[in-house]
């Protein structure tokens, strides 16, 4: 039988949890998590999107994104707004101060790959990219 920790899965949590860990300090600064940060980005590149599609493009079940809206609205980053086209919907936005947040915390992504593949090479990073993106077709 194969060990867990051998598996792709595994290593590919592994993976993100290392980016967690990098994140975390900047995040915890301003009393959120690298996947409220995950959800404010989402929202800020598709500004208007239910809480469904949001759900959907950020592959977490509807509960868990009422609840990180909760917390991200009581933080004034982000706002609901009784969508146009089916009032049972709300549209979701960010505030100007959840744009601020993105914008001056986008880098802490960036940074926290870079650490991640220092000791990777261009090369061997372009595999790995080219091989993740085939896996996410």
């Amino acid at each position: 039988m194969c060990k867990l920790n051998n598996t792709i899965c595994f290593k590919l949590m592994f993976i993100r949890d290392k980016i967690h860990e990098y994140a975390k300090p900047y995040f915890q600064e301003i009393g959120i998590t690298y996947g409220n940060y995950i959800t404010l980005l989402l929202l800020y590149e598709n500004p208007g999107i239910t809480q469904v599609q949001l759900s959907e493009i950020n592959h977490k079940d509807k509960n868990v994104i009422v609840q990180t809206l909760d917390k991200l609205e009581e933080k004034n980053y982000v706002k609901r707004e009784k969508s146009e086209n089916d009032r049972r919907a709300y549209a979701l936005y960010l505030t100007k101060k959840g744009e601020e947040v993105v914008e001056k915390y986008w880098n802490i992504v960036i940074d926290a790959e870079k650490n991640l593949f220092k000791d990777i090479s261009d090369e061997e990073l372009a595999l790995f990219k080219n091989v993740i993106n085939k896996l996410c077709i």
